[in-house]
């Protein structure tokens, strides 16, 4: 059986977690992340590092809820050791009982030994203090005598038997007295150790529960600013249009959260679980390109598909892209994919913010403003055009057709 130290080390070191997370939220408490942007260069820059500490924080929660597995694993392991220890308890307690058992028939034994000696050596001290002669002088016979002689002798040895049996009774008892006080020390050891175990199971239920705690706070931080940082970027474009769908076919799929074709499709509880919309069936929520319907990345494969050049998934159940926002790192996946800083008429734009990031197709260039459409800017699933600065984007990808 692993010893108890043996086991809280092991949890302890399953469940060591980075000090990301507690520095991570005093950053957003002192407000490091608090100040508003004045320029594009600024929104720009504090998107990114913001983008960084979101990656942080997924990473972070995908450890915490691998850590809460072998916690849960390590909790397992821990409640077989106190069902152990219980059950070691109660057989200890059976052979204190046992042994009380036997202490109160030696003692009962002791109790008659020592009664049978006090008669014998009465009986002895009576008859043993006449003298040969006179005994011989009372008997009747000489046979009588011999009977009589032999009798005391006999009554010695009973007396020494007797003084022999109290003695070992006695020296029983002392022995079963010594175990049983060394049983009771090894329950009441055991009874601490469980104790202690239930107690660690507690604090590391906490620490694991209390970490998952600031990490949601810091992650909704780092979303709200985000959020701050998305408005301000839009705010910065101009709007064309948020009329008609683009000629995207999937532009009425339902919010698998609300069921409507309309509005925000935002999880309920999970932000992390956003944006997603189903055709026919809730389970069929992503398109041949195995991008979620609706979303900016969905509505460029399709665009891009348009123009000729298809965004075939590299894996099953996998984009071949990945999130928007790593559009221009993953595009060294696809031979036909280029990436750059100038804008080109078919090229994706990348935002590299949030998240997930966002892309857009660029259809116009004119001068340092170019024009995009796209899917999902405000978090509705709908379409629109805007235009926006030539290097607000992080970065382009060029497809084949981009021009």
């Amino acid at each position: 059986m692993t010893s108890k130290k043996e086991f809280v080390t092991t949890v302890r070191r399953r469940l060591s977690v980075v000090g990301f997370v507690v520095l991570s939220v005093a950053l957003v408490a002192s407000g490091s992340f608090g100040v508003v942007a004045q320029n594009l260069q600024e929104l720009q820059s504090e998107s990114a590092e913001i983008r960084s500490e979101m990656e942080q924080a997924s990473e972070e929660v995908v450890r915490l809820r691998e850590q809460a597995t072998d916690l849960e694993e390590a909790i397992e392991e821990l409640d077989e050791q106190i069902e152990e220890s219980s059950k070691e308890i109660e057989r200890i307690s059976i052979v204190i009982d046992e042994l009380q058992d036997e202490l109160d028939i030696a003692q009962a034994n002791l109790e008659a030994q020592q009664a049978l000696l006090r008669a014998n050596m009465r009986t002895l001290y009576k008859r043993g203090g006449v003298s040969t002669v006179e005994l011989l002088a009372a008997s009747e016979s000489f046979s009588e005598f011999i009977d009589e002689q032999e009798y005391l002798e006999r009554l010695k040895g009973s007396i020494q038997d007797s003084t022999r049996a109290v003695y070992d009774i006695r020296q029983a008892i002392k022995r079963q007295q010594t175990e049983q006080k060394e049983l009771l020390i090894q329950q009441e050891g055991i009874q601490q150790s469980l104790n202690d175990l239930r107690e660690e199971r507690r604090k590391l239920l906490d620490s694991n529960r209390d970490e998952q705690e600031r990490l949601w706070e810091y992650t909704q931080s780092l979303a709200e600013r985000q959020r701050q940082i998305n408005q301000e970027l839009i705010r910065m474009s101009h709007i064309v249009t948020t009329e008609g769908t683009g000629g995207y076919p999937w532009a009425n799929a339902l919010c698998a959260y609300t069921d409507l074709p309309v509005g925000p499709c935002r999880h309920p509880t999970d932000s992390w679980g956003d944006f997603e919309w189903y055709v026919n069936d809730r389970n069929n929520r992503r398109d041949k390109w195995e991008f979620f319907y609706r979303n900016c990345t969905s509505y460029v494969a399709w665009r891009s598909a348009q123009d000729g050049f298809e965004l075939t998934p590299l894996g099953p159940g996998r984009s071949g892209l990945g999130d928007a926002g790593s559009w221009h790192t993953n595009a060294s996946r696809y031979d036909k994919l280029s990436v750059g800083n100038e804008p080109k008429i078919g090229s994706f734009a990348v935002f590299a913010n949030g998240p997930f990031g966002h892309v857009a197709y660029v259809e116009r260039i004119a001068g340092d403003r170019v024009l995009v459409s796209e899917y999902n800017l405000f978090g509705d699933g709908a379409y629109s055009e805007r235009w926006i600065p030539r290097y607000q984007p992080t970065a382009y990808v060029y497809p084949p057709h981009a021009r």
